[in-house]
């Protein structure tokens, strides 16, 4: 069976007057004992710190929580630039494509582009002509040349290959050559090279044999063939340079 315990008085009330009040000063007075299970806890007015601790009496912990310094603010992100936008920038130390022996330097075999590019007339037997004009094989090719005013798209045509072949070239060129000019685009050049241009017209129908494809020849007009002066042979092709969306254009140098 448990003890039972007396009741229990405080030393306090037994000592005290009843009418006597005492301040408690914590710099100048000792810690009263005190025996309530839950005492007062500081005032945060006066002070941030736990009152110090003492025999019998138990204070506990006030945090302390320093006041923020800043504001939050989640953390700010640098811009991100739109893939779509970005484009990356053509190296100036790339090595440009090669280009297929028949057209870097054509030795010893005549490419007259004023006639068309067959392969028993070039005696050049079709599987060099079928094989791709650069490397690494192109799908489209951009061709210019001194004194004229048009360029020369070149895509797979001639053969079932995805890529522009040595034969697609020398088509290109005819075909794109052998089209009549406008009066507009004639009236643009000078006096002088309207003469030159004339001149080499009359020369060209001079030398078709049959009266009757001269005659109807002359009815076509000047083509842009005439624009070269006579110059209709391809001495050889070369890089010029290449766009910012790695279009690769090339010269081709023409010659008698």
């Amino acid at each position: 069976m448990a003890r039972q315990s007396k009741p229990f008085s405080t030393p306090v009330e037994q000592t005290k007057p009843k009418k006597q009040v005492k301040f408690f000063i914590p710099s100048e007075s000792p810690l009263p004992i005190s025996l309530s299970p839950v005492p007062d806890t500081p005032s945060p007015a006066y002070s941030q710190t736990s009152l110090p601790s003492s025999i019998g009496l138990y204070t506990p912990p006030t945090p302390t929580i320093p006041p923020p310094r800043h504001a939050f603010s989640p953390a700010k992100k640098s811009p991100v630039v739109p893939h779509y936008n970005f484009v990356p920038p053509t190296p100036t130390s790339a090595a440009p494509p090669s280009l297929h022996d028949l057209l870097a330097d054509p030795q010893g075999v005549r490419l007259d582009i004023a006639f068309p590019p067959h392969p028993d007339r070039l005696r050049i037997h079709h599987s060099h002509l079928s094989m791709a004009a650069t490397h690494p094989p192109a799908k489209v090719m951009k061709i210019v040349a001194a004194g004229l005013p048009w360029c020369t798209i070149v895509e797979p045509t001639t053969t079932p290959s995805p890529f522009v072949t040595v034969l697609d070239v020398l088509h290109a060129l005819y075909t794109n050559l052998h089209k009549p000019i406008k009066q507009a685009e004639f009236d643009a050049v000078s006096q002088s090279h309207r003469d030159l241009i004339s001149k080499a017209w009359h020369h060209r129908l001079d030398k078709i044999p049959f009266p009757s494809d001269a005659k109807t020849e002359r009815a076509r007009g000047v083509r842009r063939m005439d624009f070269l002066l006579g110059k209709t042979c391809v001495k050889r092709l070369r890089y010029l340079n290449i766009s910012g969306q790695g279009e690769v254009t090339w010269l081709v140098d023409l010659g008698t």
